[in-house]
C-alpha cells in the first residue's frame, strides 16, 4: 500500500526528490490537490499561487535534471 504523498514526512518527500524517485511537480500537484480539496472547509489560504507553485516546482526538477543538489528546504 502507497502512503499518500501528503501523508509522507517532510524528510522522505526531500529523499525522494533528492533521488528522484519523485518529481517536484508531481509532488507539488499531488500537495495543490489536497489544498484544494480541503480549501472550501478550512478556508486556510488567503492566497494560493498554484501557478507559482508550479513554476517553482518545474525550476527545481530543472535544475536536479541538471545536476544540482537539492537544498535543505525543497
Amino acid at each position: 500500500m502507497t502512503v499518500p504523498l501528503h501523508r509522507r514526512s517532510a524528510t522522505e518527500l526531500a529523499r525522494a526528490l533528492a533521488t528522484r524517485e519523485l518529481n517536484a511537480q508531481a509532488l507539488a500537484e499531488a500537495l495543490l490537490a489536497r489544498c484544494h480539496a480541503l480549501e472550501p472547509r478550512l478556508h486556510a489560504w488567503a492566497t494560493l499561487d498554484t501557478s507559482a507553485a508550479l513554476r517553482q516546482a518545474k525550476a527545481l526538477d530543472r535544475a536536479l535534471a541538471g545536476g544540482a543538489a537539492p537544498g535543505l528546504l525543497h
